[in-house]
């Protein structure tokens, strides 16, 4: 068989192979949320390089490695949800970087963010003032998630609810009176 022609099947191959490889995986592949899904990302990745490039490695061989991946991929999955220090090691966990409205500078050191990367990433949140956070932490996955301390959270129909009550109780009880 010509070689562009075996260069071409391989490639189309790997590609047809990734895309049922992710739908078998399905989300974890697809949002890196951690170390343990970049890791696998990575690493399918140069495998279907290789396979793609290198004209010694055959579709059996790859294929091996893919279900081998896959398989291994699965049993540490099944390990996550049975054991919680498997779960943490491979997930891991989230950083405080703010509690009760202060700022841990140990753990941001730690996750080597500045005051300046903090801000920006609160700016990406529509937020300006890091007073208004009461809470904050790093996600495994890089993300910024945080809390607002209770005066600047907008109002929710359940605090309309309670000034309404309010509003009748304190109109009855001057009729009352």
């Amino acid at each position: 068989m010509n070689v562009y022609i075996y260069i071409t099947l391989k490639a189309v191959f790997s590609f047809l192979l990734l895309l049922v490889i992710t739908g078998l995986i399905g989300k974890h592949i697809n949002s890196n949320k951690n170390h343990f899904s970049f890791a696998l990302s990575i690493v399918i990745g140069s495998v279907i390089a290789n396979m793609a490039i290198d004209p010694s490695v055959t579709f059996r061989h790859s294929l091996i490695v893919f279900i081998a991946l896959v398989i291994t991929f699965y049993l540490l999955l099944l390990l996550t949800f049975k054991n919680r220090k498997i779960k943490k090691y491979l997930s891991g966990t989230p950083t405080i970087i703010m509690e009760k409205g202060k700022l841990n500078e140990e753990n941001m050191r730690r996750m080597k963010i500045t005051m300046a990367d903090l801000q920006q990433r609160f700016r990406e949140h529509s937020v300006f003032d890091i007073n208004e956070i009461e809470t904050a932490y790093l996600e495994p996955s890089g993300q910024l998630s945080y809390e607002k301390k209770k005066i600047h959270q907008p109002i929710t129909m359940a605090d309309l609810t309670k000034i309404s009550h309010s509003l009748v109780q304190t109109q009855n009880d001057k009729e009352n009176n």
